[in-house]
Parts: structure tokens; C-alpha cells; sequence
């Protein structure tokens, strides 16, 4: 099921990347408890030498998104640290340099007190449209489900710093 924009969600203040992440050069667009919205404009240097973005890099992306989304507190002025104990991802479709890529990220209800799961999607501009589009009520796209593909999807499994 694809991740939903909740209404609620709104623009925060930017926040500075440190390390790595600093590097790559995506931004939080919006957030609420349990889902964040990233952005990355793709560049010449995250690409590998056929051009399309680098998998480390959708990879990050989508650690990144899984953290933000499960982390912040409800006025987003500070994190719970946590890490990542394991990822499944599956790489769809290709970025090229250019494409603006959305990273969402949602966190799902867990029956622990130290651990978590998130689901993560990057869309690029056009598949992003499509789908909220024709996205139906309950999450589910309609008409040709292809067109509606992420490029990436991730699940992740984490536990609290």
C-alpha cells in the first residue's frame, strides 16, 4: 500500500544534515509525528558511471526517511536517536541527474517499547503526481498500478538510541 501525505503535515524549519548525509544535500519538506516528506534534487557526483543515481545513495535516502519519520517529537524541536538493526529495499526504477526526487517515509505501529518499523517510497516528479492523483481513499492506487511504481521502497526495522 502506498505511504499517504496525512493533511496535517507541514513544512518545518531546515534542518542541518551533519556527516554523509550533509553530502548527498536532501531536505525535510514536511513532517508530523510518524511520516516526513524529503527532498533531493539529483546531481552529476550521486550518479555511477551509467549515470543513474548511485544505490548507496537511494539507500541512505531511504534510512534517512525511515529515522525522520519515527523520531522527532510532536513540535519536531527535537529527536530520539535510533538506529537501523536491518533493510529491505527494493531498487524499481532508475534516477537520472535532474530528477527531483520525493522521499517519504511512514512509521508503523509496533508492539514494542524499543523497537519500530518504517515504510519508505522515493518518487521522482512525475510518478509523485500520477499517483496522489489517482491514489483512491484508503491508500490503494487505481487504474494502471505500473504507472504508480516507486523507484525505491524500503522496510525498516529499528531500535531506539
Amino acid at each position: 500500500m502506498a505511504i499517504q501525505r496525512p493533511a496535517d503535515a507541514r513544512p518545518v524549519a531546515a534542518h542541518a544534515f551533519r556527516g554523509f548525509n550533509g553530502l548527498i544535500g536532501h531536505e525535510v519538506v514536511a513532517w508530523r509525528p510518524g511520516f516526513v516528506e524529503m527532498s533531493l534534487k539529483v546531481r552529476p557526483e550521486l550518479c555511477n558511471a551509467n549515470g543513474l543515481l548511485h544505490g548507496g545513495v537511494l539507500m541512505t535516502l531511504l534510512d534517512s526517511a525511515s529515522g525522520f519519520a519515527c523520531t522527532f517529537n510532536d513540535t519536531a524541536t527535537a529527536r530520539r536517536l535510533s538506529v537501523t538493526l536491518a533493510f529491505t529495499t527494493q531498487f524499481i526504477k532508475a534516477a537520472r541527474d535532474g530528477d527531483v526526487l520525493s522521499i517519504l517515509g511512514a512509521w508503523r505501529p509496533s508492539t514494542s517499547q524499543s523497537t519500530f518499523a518504517a515504510e519508505t517510497e522515493i518518487y521522482d516528479q512525475k510518478h509523485l503526481r500520477r499517483r496522489d492523483r489517482d491514489l483512491r481513499p484508503e491508500g490503494r492506487p487505481c487504474g494502471h498500478r505500473r504507472r504508480h511504481l516507486p523507484l525505491s521502497q524500503g522496510r525498516a526495522q529499528r531500535r531506539y538510541a
